[in-house]
């Protein structure tokens, strides 16, 4: 409490120290860590200060009339210190204490994520080996959507080369050679954008994959019907590669 009054007007502890105030197990106390906007100086060897200028109300907790960054934040940002070895675990125990959820980190994560700042590179790991790290906008509801509905885990950008180029796309399912592409109007309205497209999807074609091909709306006004049309086409293509048809 000294240390976070010190580092005011807007101070919070932080990083490992807010991990042990959390409660994990088998964390221990040494340096204080405390985050804040300030830039006064403090005093003694054991205190740590991270400056910040992005500390919303989502990230702003209390512990025992403590000020501390909240579950996620402080998970995000022990990163740095712990790896996804780490990370992972502290992240499954939260869960299991109701203090979040796996939903509510990658929603941090996606919030807070930017080049640079450290600890997301470590949580977006932790949320791939667990299946998660869905990305942004209509890929990361796509991501859901397929998880939700009991899907294989796809390939998130699976890598493929035709014609000595290099394609990526957004969702593969390899052993079916099925392909998910999530097409928003961002980039595939423009002349020369179709062209490309047209140009991509006949390699991709060639090469034996099945492409399938949804826009947001489609997602957003028909999400069963296309979960429908991927779960039939994965079955029908793992019968065909698996040799049972």
């Amino acid at each position: 409490m000294a240390a976070v009054s010190a580092g005011s007007p807007v101070a919070f502890a932080s990083h490992r120290t807010s991990v042990a105030l959390f409660g994990f197990p088998r964390t221990r106390g040494g340096i204080i860590e405390i985050v804040s906007e300030g830039h006064a100086p403090l005093r003694g060897s054991h205190v740590k200060r991270h400056r910040t200028v992005d500390l919303p109300t989502a990230d702003q907790w209390v512990i025992d009339a403590i000020p501390v960054t909240g579950i996620d934040r402080t998970l995000i940002d022990v990163g740095r210190y712990l790896g996804p070895d780490g990370v992972g675990p502290l992240l499954d125990d939260a869960v299991r204490r109701g203090l979040t959820t796996y939903q509510r980190f990658e929603d941090r994560v996606q919030a807070l994520g930017r080049q640079g700042r450290d600890g997301i590179g470590i949580a977006r790991r932790v949320l791939a080996d667990r299946g998660m790290n869905d990305g942004w906008g209509f890929e990361a509801a796509m991501s859901r959507a397929l998880r939700s509905a009991g899907l294989p885990t796809p390939t998130r950008e699976w890598q493929l080369r035709s014609h000595d180029r290099n394609y990526r796309v957004d969702f593969g399912f390899p052993s079916a050679m099925l392909g998910i592409e999530c097409d928003s109007t961002m980039f595939h309205t423009l002349p020369h954008q179709f062209e490309a497209d047209l140009c991509r999807q006949n390699h991709i074609l060639g090469l034996g994959i099945l492409l399938l091909r949804y826009t947001p709306s489609r997602l957003r006004n028909d999400r069963t019907a296309v979960i429908d049309e991927i779960r039939e086409a994965l079955n029908a293509r793992e019968r065909i590669f698996s040799g049972r048809l």
